[in-house]
């Protein structure tokens, strides 16, 4: 069933603009990732060792448009990003889709773990 595998990939990471900080994690983290969620509470969720730093460069890109911004008050964007395995090492592609609140200082993530056909990866670190 598509909605089933769908729900079962799905992770969901919650945290503030203004300084970076994951206050609210949900999903299979440690199975997709290697995280435990508890372990990715408090932590910056724009950090070298857990996105590939070409995400991790567009990432604060972001962040820093929408700091500045007078006039943004709510912002849905889409990308793919590459996060480290936390035991592997190994990067994961993920498809993200973002929920920004500047008024409540807030972005609602979920991300989709991307499968590929073949085993040799175009986003080599």
């Amino acid at each position: 069933n598509v909605v089933e595998n769908l729900e079962e990939d799905t992770l969901f990471m919650s945290g503030r603009i203004s300084d970076g900080v994951i206050t609210d994690v949900n999903g299979k983290w440690d199975e997709i990732l290697g995280y435990e969620g508890s372990q990715l509470l408090g932590l910056k969720y724009d950090r070298k060792d857990l996105m590939h730093h070409d995400e991790l460069a567009r990432t604060k890109n972001i962040q820093k448009l929408l700091k500045a911004s007078q006039t943004l008050k709510e912002v849905r964007y889409s990308t793919i990003q590459r996060w480290k395995h936390g035991i592997t090492g190994k990067y994961v592609v993920l498809s993200m889709v973002a929920y920004v609140n500047m008024d409540e200082d807030r972005i609602d993530t979920l991300y989709w773990k991307l499968h590929r056909k073949s085993q040799e990866s175009p986003y080599a670190p």
